[in-house]
């Protein structure tokens, strides 16, 4: 049987259109994104569940802006 994630009851901004989703939920299935939708329209009974309301989410997210002080520093970055 697989597990199942729920980040619910945040402020999605989705990746691929501008705006924000209010009140949504993002299914996890292990490390992947399964499915956003309305918060109100998930069952959340069969999955572990983080309750984030009143916090952002942003899936899919990096952070790719970083300074370089020398070339030891991107191992560092790796590991991070």
């Amino acid at each position: 049987m697989a597990r199942y994630a729920l980040i619910v009851g945040g402020t999605v901004v989705p990746m691929d259109r501008e705006g924000v989703l209010l009140d949504h939920t993002v299914l996890l299935r292990g490390d992947k994104i399964v499915a956003v939708a309305p918060s109100a329209k998930v069952d959340v009974r069969a999955a572990t569940v983080l309750d984030v309301k009143r916090s952002w989410v942003l899936p899919g997210l990096s952070d790719m802006h970083v300074h370089l002080w020398g070339q030891r520093d991107l191992n560092l970055f790796l590991l991070n």
